[in-house]
């Protein structure tokens, strides 16, 4: 099986783009116009070829390896380096570290809105992580989630993002400490792990977190015994600004 990917992987490697949605978009902007050509026909070219739906993320995994390799940001796209024609970089398809199709067969995927899924699901321990500010990770992510789901939607502004409103999260807003406090109240487990960011000092009110320590603990503490751990986390920037006071911090709490 591994080998018929790679053969196919291959090929995607060589083929040589034309104009299409994908360099209408982006090109000239996040990757140079040779190489969002490029990414749009290989990304067109995998569902032409694709023998199944394991098979195509796959291939959609190692194309969107592939193009962060090549493409002129940090991995965000929120912004480009806006200095007309950009650099060509050498686009190629290798092989994602998986495991054989077929393995892992009691885990289990969902794509779908944590507090309705939360209604369904019985575990013994229950992690949850979700964003800590304002900056939702569409906005930043819209480019790779547009690529993946390929429905070519319109796209509009300057950073050429797709309308998001579908997949935007209520834990980046002002209504994050009720939505954290209905998934705590559907749980259905013996042990809550949370993961959360403090976020120190931060000079910029998007940075700032959306759910406040004290909000955290009573939430928990009414589902059960909760302590909180924590410890200094040096916080990422685009490397114009400085956040001191990080924290990385963990909330147990042993259901009742």
């Amino acid at each position: 099986k591994k080998n018929i990917i790679e053969e196919k992987l291959i090929f995607l490697s060589s083929i040589e783009g034309t104009a299409n949605y994908f360099s209408e978009n982006f090109g000239n902007r996040y990757f140079s116009l040779k190489n969002a050509e490029k990414v749009g026909s290989i990304r067109d070219a995998i569902d032409k070829i694709s023998s199944s739906e394991e098979e195509k993320s796959i291939l959609v995994t190692s194309l969107i390896y592939a193009i962060d390799r090549v493409a002129h940001t940090v991995g965000h796209y929120d912004a480009y380096r806006d200095n007309g024609e950009v650099e060509d970089r050498r686009i190629e398809l290798r092989m994602p570290d998986y495991p054989s199709i077929g393995t892992n067969l009691k885990n289990e995927v969902y794509k779908e809105d944590a507090n309705a899924l939360i209604e369904r699901i019985k575990c013994d321990v229950l992690y949850i992580d979700p964003p800590y500010n304002s900056r939702q990770y569409s906005d930043l992510y819209h480019l790779l989630e547009n690529l993946a789901e390929w429905d070519k939607p319109a796209t509009f502004g300057k950073a050429r993002k797709m309308n998001r409103e579908h997949i935007k999260s209520d834990y980046c807003g002002i209504n994050a400490p009720m939505a954290f406090k209905d998934l705590i109240g559907k749980a259905n487990c013996k042990t809550i792990v949370v993961s959360y960011n403090s976020t120190g000092d931060s000079k910029h009110s998007r940075s700032n977190a959306r759910i406040s320590d004290e909000q955290i603990c009573s939430i928990l503490e009414n589902k059960g015994l909760t302590k909180k751990y924590e410890m200094d986390y040096n916080a990422f920037t685009t490397g114009k600004s400085s956040v001191n006071g990080n924290k990385e911090r963990l909330f147990i709490c042993k259901v009742k």
